[in-house]
């Protein structure tokens, strides 16, 4: 959500030879996440690998641990 220091990043990146994009993205807001594919595709041309650290399964906190089976790509959004 920083979107100011991951600009930072990409600049440090793009110095050291890399390819980077910096994109602000609400993991909760659909549109954000679209809107984040479709910069992705613009500067890229295709996106490989998404990887989402935002920690919205309560699964991975310890108060809930075990108590869910769910899949990330089921789990609703508004939880």
């Amino acid at each position: 959500m920083n979107i100011e220091a991951a600009g930072r990043v990409t600049d440090e990146l793009k110095q050291s030879g890399y390819s980077a994009l910096a994109v602000q993205v609400d993991v909760t807001q659909p549109e954000s996440t679209r809107a984040m594919v479709a910069k992705t595709l613009q500067a890229f041309g295709r996106l490989d690998v998404l990887v989402c650290s935002a920690a919205m399964d309560p699964k991975f906190d310890n108060e809930h641990q075990g108590q869910h089976r769910n899949t990330f790509e089921d789990y609703p959004v508004d939880a």
